[in-house]
C-alpha cells in the first residue's frame, strides 16, 4: 500500500512526524491505533520485566506497524510489552484500529497483502536464525544488510541507524562478533566505509552470502 492508498481508503488519519530515537508507541499505551510507516525506519522492541530490551523487527517504509497487536488486542491477548521507536526521522499515518477493521472486511485483498508481507518477513528471519544456529553468522548478517539497504545517489547504503548493537540484538549474537564480521566484509571488498557511513560496493558477493551460495574464510 502506498501513500495515495492511505488517503484513498482512510477518511480519518493523523500524520505523525517522529524524530530519530523518539517513541512512536510505548508498551504502556493501549493498542487502539495502527500505523503506516511512510518514510524512515522504525524498530519494534519487546521490553522484558527486568527492563532489558529485545529487538523484534526493523520496519521499513510503506509498511504497517502494529497489525498483529491489533488482532490480539481484540481478543484481550495483546502483548503490552511492545514498544516502537523511530530509528531515523519518520513520517507515519496513524489511524484507528476500528477503521482498519472495517477496511479489512471491505477490502480483503489489502489484508491479504499485509499478511503476505508479514509472512515474508517471518520467513526471512527464520532463515537468518537457521544460519545462526548452523554457525553461518556471516550469511545471516549479509541477509540482514541486503534487506535493509537503501539506494542513494552515492550508492547502496547501510542505514546509519543500523548499529552494531542493534544488529547483535536482532540476530542474537555478540556485538563484538558483528564488528569482526563487518570488518571481514570490508577486507573482502564487499563493503566500504566512507566518512563513517557503510556502503555496499560488491552487491553480487553480498547477495551470494545472503543466499548461502558462498562464505568467507574470515568468518567468526
Amino acid at each position: 500500500m502506498e501513500e495515495t492508498d492511505i488517503m484513498k481508503f482512510f477518511a480519518n488519519y493523523e500524520v505523525l512526524f517522529v524524530e530519530k530515537n523518539h517513541p512512536i508507541h510505548l508498551n504502556t499505551e493501549p493498542w487502539s491505533h495502527v500505523f503506516f510507516l511512510h518514510k524512515g525506519i522504525a524498530i519494534v522492541k519487546r521490553i522484558h520485566a527486568d527492563g532489558t530490551e529485545e529487538l523484534l523487527r526493523f520496519a521499513k517504509e510503506n509498511n504497517f506497524i502494529g497489525i498483529p497487536n491489533y488482532f490480539t488486542a481484540s481478543r484481550q491477548l495483546a502483548e503490552h510489552d511492545t514498544s516502537i521507536y523511530a530509528c531515523t526521522d519518520c513520517i507515519l499515518y496513524k489511524f484507528s484500529a476500528n477503521d482498519f477493521h472495517t477496511l479489512s472486511y471491505q477490502r480483503p485483498e489489502i489484508l491479504e497483502s499485509i499478511i503476505i508481507k508479514i509472512g515474508l518477513e517471518n520467513h526471512l528471519f527464520r532463515k537468518q536464525m537457521d544460519n545462526i544456529s548452523h554457525k553461518k553468522t556471516i550469511n545471516a548478517l549479509a541477509s540482514l544488510l541486503i534487506d535493509m539497504k537503501i539506494d542513494t545517489p552515492s550508492g547502496m547504503q547501510i542505514p546509519a541507524c543500523l548499529t552494531n548493537n542493534d544488529i547483535a540484538t536482532y540476530l542474537k549474537i555478540h556485538f563484538v562478533t558483528v564488528s569482526k564480521m563487518l570488518h571481514a566484509l570490508i577486507e573482502n571488498g564487499i563493503l566500504e566505509k566512507r566518512e563513517k557511513q557503510l556502503y555496499i560496493c560488491h552487491y553480487e558477493k553480498l547477495l551470494a552470502l545472503a543466499n548461502n551460495q558462498t562464505t568467507l574464510s574470515q568468518e567468526v
